[in-house]
């Protein structure tokens, strides 16, 4: 049996010792605390797959992004952390901080929110949210797109694993077995939550301006109004001009 290991130089017992260790030492990022760190199963430091026997091997990576990203933690307990290097997890729904070679998942309960810059822009994710009816607990994070006059737009980040569904006989499907991000908006007025439709009627509605440029933005960089991460663009652009 073949298995995949998707993060890198991670041994169990080592990281185990680090754990432990962790317990009672202090470990330097900013004066960041181990205590601070109530971490969870040890055995998510690494995420382990069983290779397809028809796969040629794996496309992508559970992470939002493959390296670390120096950031802020903002904790449960009123304290902030800077210069973090943070890798959030949408495969898991976790975030991992970096300590030395070694990544360490944090107890999502004992964050309130996270924030990176990415490309020049600040990107900011929190928990806390309740719904029953789209399933969101407080301990699922989310990414604030925007948050303006009581409505607030957010995004829900994913990523599935998809094995490999090629077919030998009739050499369809695909040879590799794949992380593919998913994801859904949610647009959240005074605590009414809903998902943003994907159609182009329905995303220019709640953005609610510029909607000739949007169009026009879209079609001049190949994108659609039916793929939720295409619409994110879109969204992201409606900021730019409207700010």
């Amino acid at each position: 049996m073949m298995i995949f290991f998707i993060a890198k130089r991670v041994n169990f017992a080592v990281l185990y010792t680090v754990i432990i260790t962790l317990c009672f030492l202090s470990f330097s990022a900013e004066e960041i605390r181990a205590q601070d760190f109530d971490l969870m199963d040890a055995s998510q430091g690494r995420f382990m797959y069983e290779k397809s026997p028809e796969s040629q091997g794996i496309m992508g990576y559970p992470y939002l992004h493959e390296e670390f990203i120096n950031g802020t933690l903002y904790l449960r307990n009123g304290e902030k952390r800077e210069n973090v290097p943070l890798r959030y997890v949408p495969f898991i729904d976790s975030l991992q901080v970096q300590f030395g070679r070694h990544a360490l998942i944090m107890d999502s309960n004992q964050i309130s929110r996270f924030e990176f810059v990415d490309n020049g822009q600040l990107r900011t994710f929190q928990n806390g949210y309740e719904n029953e009816e789209f399933e969101i607990e407080p301990h699922h994070f989310f990414e604030i797109i925007s948050d303006n006059n009581g409505q607030k737009i957010l995004m829900q980040h994913r990523k599935q694993f998809a094995r490999s569904n090629f077919d030998t006989i009739h050499q369809t499907g695909s040879r590799y077995d794949e992380f593919r991000p998913r994801g859904t908006i949610y647009i959240v007025e005074n605590d009414e939550w809903d998902t943003i439709r994907l159609r182009r009627r329905a995303v220019l509605s709640v953005l609610g301006s510029h909607s000739s440029q949007l169009r026009a933005y879209a079609q001049d960089n190949n994108l659609s109004f039916r793929n939720v991460y295409d619409v994110l663009e879109i969204i992201t652009y409606h900021q730019r001009i409207s700010s």
